[in-house]
């Protein structure tokens, strides 16, 4: 059983780095949101409801960007599924990261 390592305040954090939907790649330590940022991670296409909890999300980014919040949301699914998931939902806006 692995141990998970706590995260603090102002503190380090590990590393994350994943690619993103049409292309490029989404690196935490790059960002410099106003206030914070929301990374949501959710289980994949399969999933009814991610579907409904991601379109929300869609639906409340202008916001969440007015209150300084920058939102990224990662599948557990490859490339394809990913892809699919942003086509059939109607992700526009959305940051979609995979993988």
């Amino acid at each position: 059983m692995s141990r998970l390592t706590p995260l603090y305040p102002r503190q380090p954090v590990p590393a994350l780095d994943i690619p993103t939907i049409g292309g490029g790649r989404w690196r935490l330590a790059d960002r410099r949101p106003k206030n914070f940022i929301m990374i949501v991670f959710y289980r994949g296409l399969h999933c009814p409801i991610c579907t409904k909890y991601v379109a929300d999300l869609e639906n409340r980014l202008e916001d969440f960007e007015r209150r300084g919040v920058e939102v990224v949301v990662i599948s557990s699914d490859v490339e394809e599924r990913a892809a699919q998931s942003k086509r059939e939902w109607k992700l526009e806006e959305l940051t979609i990261g995979y993988d």
